[in-house]
């Protein structure tokens, strides 16, 4: 079967095939969106890309731009239904970042180390929400960590095989910026890392490495430029992103400031401890014997890689922050931190990994694998005061235990470290809103999917594309939280949502966009049809109008509805 075939270990592979379907069988609300309204905008373009096409608000946003994430996924969800293809496409960005992660630690420090950080990284909370969801960080996650991995090999190979991993390396790039273009500020440390790489191994002529890599991402630019022109008929991919980032910054910043605030950026309290021991095992190296000792050739170097990564990644969170928007705050701009982290967890313990017995090494791999999940399933099950106390227990335990471990000579110091990341992991997943996947009802984020997405069908039917002059959304100001809602909404663009119906007003509660389109959409999970249209028509009917039933549809699942009510606004006397 040749030499590659040989030098698999092939139950490590097993291990993390056999990963995210346990942890699917266990809880599977990882695998489907958190209704964050972001979530579910990138959805409806995978269902109906087309259909955004062709008129002014969707044309001028950055989100159809984004094909090099959402076109794949729209010709998945072609051939599948929608929750089918939803879990395929998930299943397929979490292997390909853990076994790219796994192979990048591997080729740093050695197998058992890309083992055990990979096993650990697949159970971490933000890992699994990136990954599960529909918004684009679990996918540049993937493309990062595989960017990484090309380099790495480039690096060491002979220039008549690194030139083409050095041109993969540029299509991967340029697809990973062009769907998230944010990341971008993390995807410069990949040329330091790169330069660094080239200088202690092959040497290759810099000429060389920036050519190829230029070469490759100039062809994955062209290649998306020309699916994006056949969509839109417009050439520059990155317009609207360009346009937008330069006259939003203060609004982007307020945005967060007032949207974000109530998220809970827990995952800091994880990620920082982990960044300074990597820091003192690099600055400090006579601190951390534990660490180095018995090891892989050039440690010394991709470890100090690692942490620079680590570094790197919140230094520009630090930027934006003096600047005034808090990305910190919000949880698909960190998700990128993770797999840093774990190249660094994966390195302080890559010598004591290195020097187990194989019969040792098993026991360790196999308490990396049971203990998150035990944590895991507990964690599904809490009730709100034990969510409080298992939070103080993980912040006090896993904040402590993760720098003794890293200090620890012995091996029960591994024994450690996967108890503390337990911990840690459920830290930086509390928050039920842009996370949500610590939920007592296991399959909560399937039937919130199943159900949004089964209104396609008529939708389809009903409008050839999803302009705004054609329809738009109207529900209740107390169903504004509902996570259904907001999924639904989300699936046909925000921009058409119509204020809110309140009883309750200093102002009418009515806007423009009611006479700017031809039929309205009544959205609702708890009230009848009749109540919605009337609750209408008690807005409108002071002011001469209102609202004339032209069809509707009811879709249910278990313990959960959706009522559609299709009307259009007319004159009393219409």
């Amino acid at each position: 079967m040749g030499e590659w075939y040989k030098k698999i270990t092939w139950w490590h592979v097993g291990v993390l095939i056999a990963l995210p379907i346990i942890l699917a069988l266990i809880n599977p609300n990882w695998l489907f969106n958190a209704s964050a309204w972001d979530d579910y905008f990138y959805t409806g373009y995978m269902l109906e890309l087309p259909r955004f096409v062709g008129w002014e608000s969707s044309d001028n946003h950055y989100l159809i731009e984004r094909v090099a994430w959402t076109m794949p996924n729209y010709v998945l969800h072609q051939l599948f239904s929608p929750v089918i293809a939803n879990i395929i496409s998930h299943l397929i960005v979490y292997y390909v970042a853990l076994f790219a992660f796994y192979g990048l630690v591997t080729r740093l420090f050695n197998p058992r180390a890309g083992l055990f950080g990979a096993v650990m990284l697949g159970q971490f909370s933000l890992f699994l929400r990136a990954t599960g969801w529909d918004y684009p960080d679990g996918y540049t996650i993937a493309l990062m960590t595989v960017c990484f991995l090309l380099m790495t090999y480039a690096t060491q190979a002979p220039m008549l095989r690194a030139r083409w991993y050095f041109i993969g390396a540029g299509i991967v790039a340029m697809t990973m910026l062009l769907s998230q273009t944010f990341y971008g500020f993390y995807l410069a440390f990949v040329g330091v890392y790169a330069l660094v790489m080239n200088w202690r191994h092959q040497r290759h002529s810099i000429v060389r490495l920036v050519g190829y890599s230029f070469v490759g991402a100039l062809l994955a630019f062209i290649v998306w430029t020309l699916l994006y022109n056949r969509l839109t008929g417009k050439w520059f991919i990155l317009e609207n992103a360009i346009r937008i980032a330069s006259s939003s910054i203060e609004n982007w910043a307020e945005l967060i400031q007032n949207v974000y605030s109530r998220t809970i950026a827990t995952w800091h309290i994880a990620f920082i401890p982990i960044l300074l021991m990597g820091l003192i095992a690099v600055l400090l190296p006579h601190r951390a014997r534990g660490i180095y000792g018995e090891n892989t050739p050039h440690f010394r170097l991709h470890l100090r890689l690692c942490v620079g990564f680590l570094a790197w990644c919140y230094l520009i969170l630090i930027a934006w922050a003096l600047r005034g928007s808090d990305y910190y705050r919000v949880s698909y701009y960190n998700t990128l931190l993770a797999p840093s982290v774990f190249m660094v967890v994966a390195g302080l313990f890559a010598g004591r990994l290195y020097r187990l017995q194989e019969a040792q090494f098993r026991v360790v791999m196999m308490f990396a694998c049971v203990m998150p999940m035990l944590f895991f399933i507990i964690y599904s099950q809490l009730s709100n005061i034990q969510w409080l106390l298992m939070a103080i227990i993980a912040l006090i335990g896993g904040v402590i235990m993760f720098p003794i471990a890293t200090m620890m000579r012995r091996g029960r110091s591994l024994a450690y470290a996967i108890i503390a990341l337990s911990l840690l992991s459920y830290l930086s997943g509390l928050d039920p809103y842009y996370i949500n996947i610590f939920n007592p009802d296991r399959y909560s984020n399937q039937r919130v999917y199943d159900v949004a997405t089964s209104t396609r069908d008529y939708m389809r039917e009903r409008y050839k594309i999803y302009h705004t002059d054609d329809f738009r959304i109207w529900y209740l100001q107390e169903e504004g939280g509902n996570r259904l809602i907001r999924a639904t909404v989300s699936l046909y663009s925000g921009d058409r949502r119509i204020r809110p119906m309140s009883d309750v007003s200093d102002e009418p509660r009515w806007d423009e966009k009611l006479y700017r389109t031809k039929e309205i959409i009544l959205l609702t999970n708890e009230y009848s049809p009749q109540e919605m249209v009337a609750r209408g028509d008690a807005i409108l009917n002071p002011l001469g109008y209102r609202l004339d039933v032209l069809d509707q549809i009811t879709i249910e699942r278990i313990g959960l509805r959706l009522s559609m009510i299709i009307t259009r606004v007319v004159p009393h006397d219409g």
